[in-house]
């Protein structure tokens, strides 16, 4: 008979069977305040920028006045922007309006050597790199899982799928994996959508071949929860079920939860 350790929390048992892990992650808030923060202002910064390109491109090309009309038009509808899709929406506008302000630079080549003009081409692409680095907490969330670890026996490499990503309700969330060194990178979320408010995130995946055999013993080991994440976790579960061959005479199962070693039981088998 063997002796099956299922050791939960920050590490919990995997078997040579598919483990389903239920990691239901409540209160995402996202780093939102922050982030926004951050981005609004920037933004800030960018319309004044945009203001002092104006003004510069006037002084060499005045009869361009259609041109300084819509980036004017473009800049004041996104300052007057309410939520962070409304915003959205205006500053893909107000881009759009910039383009064809810098065409019309591309005529005049006293303007492209203007130093003053270079500057403030250089203060915009780099406002704009730190709102694409604040944009990335208002999009999803990003998760590594472990894939690939080295032990004393040798090196391990688990077998590892997503079955779905979605809210309390089960609506899907779109999602992107990727593998990244001795990680699966899983990135949750739409580019062209902002994240808001608290929300929920369920990801049901498997897992397969990380089970460590003893003699006495086989033994489950896995992190539920994983480390280095930007969001708060207010609730964590975790299902491992046997394949349907074996029989409930055949095992006798323990589960532990806790950290390394610990004898907490903060769970049931059966």
């Amino acid at each position: 008979m063997y002796v099956f350790l299922f050791i939960l929390a920050i590490i919990v048992a995997i078997g040579a069977f598919i483990v389903g892990i239920y990691n239901r992650l409540v209160g995402s808030n996202i780093k939102v305040d922050a982030a926004w923060s951050d981005i609004d202002v920037q933004l800030k910064r960018r319309y004044d920028l945009i203001g002092n390109l104006v003004e510069t491109v006037k002084g060499y090309a005045s009869h361009e006045k259609s041109v300084f009309e819509e980036v004017t038009k473009a800049r004041s509808v996104a300052m007057g922007a309410g939520n962070p899709a409304e915003r959205a929406e205006a500053e893909s506008g107000l881009t759009s309006t910039l383009k064809t302000l810098f065409a019309v630079a591309e005529n005049y080549p006293e303007l492209k050597a203007n130093q003053n003009f270079l500057s403030l081409q250089d203060d915009l692409e780099e406002t704009e790199n730190k709102i694409e680095s604040s944009r990335r907490y208002y999009n999803g969330v990003v998760r590594d899982i472990p894939i690939r670890y080295k032990t004393e026996e040798g090196i391990y490499k688990l077998d590892f799928r997503v079955l779905s990503v979605v809210n309390e309700t089960g609506s899907k969330y779109r999602y992107d994996t990727s593998t990244k060194g001795d990680f699966i990178s899983i990135k949750i979320g739409d580019p062209d959508i902002y994240v808001t408010g608290k929300n929920i995130y369920i990801i049901t995946y498997e897992m397969s071949g990380a089970l460590n055999y003893f003699d006495e013993h086989d033994e489950l080991y896995w992190n539920v929860t994983g480390n280095n994440w930007l969001v708060n976790i207010n609730n964590a579960s975790c299902k491992v079920t046997l394949p349907q061959k074996v029989k409930s005479g055949d095992i006798k199962l323990t589960c532990y939860t806790g950290k390394v070693k610990s004898q907490e039981k903060n769970c049931e088998s059966e």
